[in-house]
């Protein structure tokens, strides 16, 4: 009896420590299970393409709310990253980079530029603010642009590109117009605005004296804000000139020459000297004042005295050719129509045709097409530490 007993405590305890191995087997599932739920611990480092730490980059795990940033020194550190997470790796300016964590734990990551993400972030006088929210009071003219014609200054090359910019045409060679952003503010001082040149405001000199070709942009600010910049000088706007500069690789020579005819256009149409004649006898006319013995025909004598043409020899060979004379050298004359007599005409009046006076188109006489020539030769060069850019007229 006292054996069948024992046997039935001894198997009674084989159950117990059977239940207990099982129940700790089952919490060691679990406790493994959560650790892989739980994921892993990442670190890296993230730099952009010149070796230096970016500051305040956000790194997050895809698709969660798991993320974290950058520290000073470009280091970031990430608990609870699943084995099939990808981490998306992002700052303003540079393009986003996704990498896989899956079996992985440290990350060396390096940022690249986005240059079209950098154009659309302007900088202005009290922080940053997208492109699209300055656009109507910031005009930018590239070197595209000012190389599209040929132009003598800078102004010219401005001309028509920059929207609520006002720039007058000069009318004498070598003379800059007048630049007006968004009109006239002052009768008594000046509507000039400040000329700002690779970030230096030019106090001397003039902003013709910067050669077209040299420049790499033209930046346009029309509002207020670039007070905030420049101070009371901006208030009449600012033109920032940005010029060119040497690029870090192999040195190189370019050659830009252009040459430019030009000749007046649009002339007025001034009367002839056979109208002009008229003109002067019919205002005669007009004011009772004209005294012919034709009536109010042409009248030699009368037209001779108004211009005193009998002082020169040139003058009465140019009034002779208007008029026919016969062989004694006496005025031909001819009868009158009847509309002419409705108009004073006597009946018989000279021969007279103002088409034969010589007329001398001054204007041609003093002008000639001009021919403009420009060539330039540039050199540009540069290194880690420094650039070149050197140009020869």
């Amino acid at each position: 009896m006292r054996n069948r007993k024992d046997s039935s405590i001894l198997g009674r305890c084989g159950q117990r420590w059977q239940r207990v191995f099982f129940f700790a087997l089952w919490v060691c599932v679990l406790s493994v299970g959560n650790a892989f739920a739980q994921g892993k611990r990442v670190t890296g480092t993230v730099l952009d393409n010149t070796g230096l730490s970016v500051i305040g980059a956000s790194v997050q795990v895809e698709g969660t709310g798991n993320g974290t940033i950058t520290d000073l020194d470009g280091k970031f550190t990430l608990t609870g990253v699943p084995e099939d997470a990808t981490l998306v790796i992002s700052f303003v300016g540079y393009t986003t980079v996704s990498l896989p964590v899956k079996g992985k734990t440290s990350f060396s990551v390096t940022l690249e530029e986005d240059a079209e993400m950098l154009d659309e972030v302007v900088v202005v006088g009290y922080g940053t603010m997208r492109k699209s929210d300055v656009t109507g009071a910031l005009t930018r003219v590239t070197s595209e642009t000012i190389e599209e014609r040929p132009v003598q200054n800078v102004l010219q090359a401005m001309q028509g590109k920059a929207a609520g910019v006002e720039i007058s045409t000069n009318s004498r060679p070598g003379e800059l117009g007048e630049v007006r952003i968004r009109g006239s503010r002052s009768i008594d001082n000046s509507n000039d605005p400040l000329y700002v040149v690779d970030g230096i405001p030019l106090n001397a000199g003039s902003i013709g004296d910067i050669n077209p070709n040299d420049i790499e942009s033209m930046e346009v600010l029309k509002d207020a804000s670039a007070t905030a910049i420049y101070g009371s000088r901006a208030a009449n706007g600012v033109v920032l000139v940005t010029t060119k500069k040497g690029t870090k690789g192999k040195a190189s020579i370019s050659y830009n020459g252009t040459i430019t005819f030009s000749r007046i256009h649009s002339l007025t149409d001034w009367m002839d000297s056979g109208e002009y004649v008229d003109w002067e006898m019919q205002k005669l006319i007009n004011s009772d004042n004209y005294a012919g013995q034709y009536g109010t025909a042409p009248d030699p004598d009368v037209i001779s005295n108004i211009f005193d043409l009998g002082n020169t020899p040139e003058g009465l060979e140019n009034f002779r050719r208007a008029w026919e004379y016969d062989a004694d050298g006496n005025y031909v004359l001819r009868e009158s129509t009847e509309e002419e007599r409705a108009k004073g005409y006597a009946d018989y009046v000279p021969v007279y045709n103002p088409d034969n006076y010589e007329t001398t188109d001054w204007t041609k006489l003093v002008t000639r097409t001009g021919i403009t020539q420009n060539h330039q030769v540039s050199v540009s060069a540069g290194t880690e530490t420094s650039n070149l850019y050197v140009y020869l007229l």
